[in-house]
C-alpha cells in the first residue's frame, strides 16, 4: 500500500472518485494471451509493458488495452473530483499502468492503494485516513466488482460493465450470484463500449445534482440511494428463466437486489393481475408464456434491461431488450459473445427451457455456475 496520501484532502468541497484499474479502466493480460480474431483490427492499440520483479519473484511481461474514451474520461473527472486509484494489483503493476494513463501524475498525484499481503477486501480506510474520516462519506467508488469491497463501502460503489479485450482460459464470475450463462448481459462489448464516455459520466452528473439538492452534509451513499430508488418506482417484476438458482435465497441474486434498490417491487410468484414486468433468461419460460397470454400488457424483457437501468441509474426503454433464447458461449473471450457448439438442454427446451428456478445440478453440468480454479501462474499474477 502506498501510505503517502496526506495530499488527498486538497479540497473538502469536492468528492473523491476512487477508481479500480483492471476491467474498469483497462484490460491487461500476459503477452502470451491470444487476441479475439474479431478484435484483430484494434491490435495497434495494444501496449506492452513489463512489471519489475518483486522480492523473490520474476519480471513479468504484459500487454494492455486502455478502455475506449479513458483519456477524455480522466480529464473530465479530474475537473470535478479528487481522483484516486485502488487496485488489487501489485504496487509495481499499478505504477506501470499509471505511467500509461497518467504519465505526468497530474490526475492521481500519488493517491494509490495497491494490494497488501492478506488484504482480500478493499477498504476505504486504507485510502482515506482516519483524520479524513468525513471524506469517506464523500467518496464514490467506480469498480466492475462490488463484492471485493467491505460492506461499509458498498453503498458508495457505482458499477461499470467489466471490460475485457484479450481471451482468457479461466475467468472468475463477472457477477457473483448470476448464473454464468447469462454473463453475456454483463460484459461490455469492446467494439461498442460507451461506459466511460457516456454511461458513467452521465451517472456521475446525476450524483452531483443529487448531492446539491440534498445540501450540506449529504453523503454519497445517501445520494446514490435516493437517485436509484426513483428509477423503477411502480414496477412490479418477476425474475424467471433460470435467473435464480434452485435452493438459492432470492436476496443472493444481484438482479433481485438491483431491482429493489432501483425502487421496484420483486415478486416471488407470477400474478397476471399484479406483475408489470417479467425479466427472463429465456423466452420459453412458463412465466414468459403466461405474461404474453395475459389480457394485461406485461413487459417481457431480458436481464440486460435491468442491468442497464442499474449501470445508468435511469429507466431505459424496454423495447430495446427483447427476451431472446440464450446463446451458449465459450469461457469469456474478448466480447463474451462467441458461440460454441450447442450444449444439450440450453435454449432448446431442456435446461433453461422452463420458467422459474433452474436446478443447480443441471446448471453446473452445463457450465452455468462452474467454480473457476486458478493455475499456479495466475496465483503469482501481480494483478490479482
Amino acid at each position: 500500500v502506498d501510505r503517502s496520501l496526506p495530499a488527498l484532502l486538497v479540497d473538502a468541497t469536492r468528492l473523491v472518485l476512487v477508481l479500480d484499474i483492471d476491467n474498469t479502466l483497462v484490460h491487461s493480460a500476459p503477452c502470451t494471451a491470444p487476441l479475439d480474431p474479431q478484435l484483430a483490427h484494434l491490435e495497434r492499440d495494444v501496449i506492452k509493458f513489463c512489471v519489475p520483479a518483486e522480492p523473490g519473484g520474476i519480471a513479468l511481461d504484459y500487454k494492455v488495452k486502455l478502455r475506449t474514451g479513458l483519456a477524455d474520461f480522466l480529464a473530465s473527472a479530474h475537473a470535478q473530483f479528487d481522483l484516486a486509484v485502488y487496485t488489487h494489483g501489485s504496487e509495481g503493476y499499478a505504477k506501470e499502468i499509471l505511467k500509461l494513463i497518467d504519465p505526468s501524475g497530474a490526475y492521481f498525484k500519488g493517491r494509490v492503494v495497491s494490494r497488501t499481503e492478506g488484504e482480500s477486501i478493499k477498504r476505504l480506510s486504507l485510502l482515506l485516513k482516519d483524520s479524513d474520516g468525513h471524506r469517506v462519506q464523500h467518496a464514490i467508488v467506480i469498480d466492475d466488482r462490488e463484492d471485493v469491497w467491505e460492506d461499509a463501502a458498498k453503498g458508495c460503489v457505482q458499477l461499470v460493465r467489466p471490460f475485457y479485450f484479450f481471451e482468457s482460459k479461466t475467468q472468475a464470475p463477472l457477477m457473483p450470484g448470476l448464473p454464468k450463462r447469462f454473463e453475456r448481459y454483463v460484459a461490455a462489448d469492446p467494439m461498442h463500449d460507451e461506459q466511460l464516455t457516456w454511461t458513467l459520466m452521465s451517472t456521475l452528473q446525476k450524483l452531483l445534482e443529487e448531492m446539491r439538492q440534498l445540501g450540506p452534509g449529504a453523503s454519497v451513499t445517501h445520494a446514490l440511494h435516493n437517485a436509484r430508488s426513483r428509477v423503477l418506482q411502480g414496477v412490479k417484476l418477476v425474475l424467471a428463466g433460470g435467473l435464480i438458482l434452485e435452493g438459492d435465497e432470492v436476496h443472493n441474486s444481484p438482479l433481485w437486489r438491483f431491482a429493489e434498490a432501483l425502487g421496484a417491487t420483486c415478486l416471488r410468484e407470477f400474478n397476471a393481475e399484479e406483475v408489470s414486468h417479467v425479466v427472463s433468461g429465456t423466452p420459453t419460460a412458463h412465466t414468459v408464456q403466461s405474461a404474453l397470454a395475459s389480457a394485461r400488457q406485461i413487459e417481457v424483457v431480458s436481464p440486460g434491461w435491468l442491468l442497464d437501468c442499474w449501470y445508468r441509474t435511469e429507466r431505459v426503454s424496454e423495447v430495446h431488450y427483447p427476451c431472446e433464447a440464450p446463446v451458449p458461449i465459450a469461457p469469456l473471450s474478448g466480447t463474451a459473445l462467441l458461440p460454441v457448439p450447442s450444449v444439450p438442454g440450453v435454449g432448446d427446451g431442456g435446461v433453461g427451457g422452463f420458467g422459474g428456478l433452474l436446478p443447480r445440478e443441471a446448471l453446473d453440468a452445463n457450465g452455468g455456475d462452474a467454480r473457476v480454479e486458478r493455475t499456479p501462474t495466475e496465483l503469482c499474477d501481480p494483478r490479482l
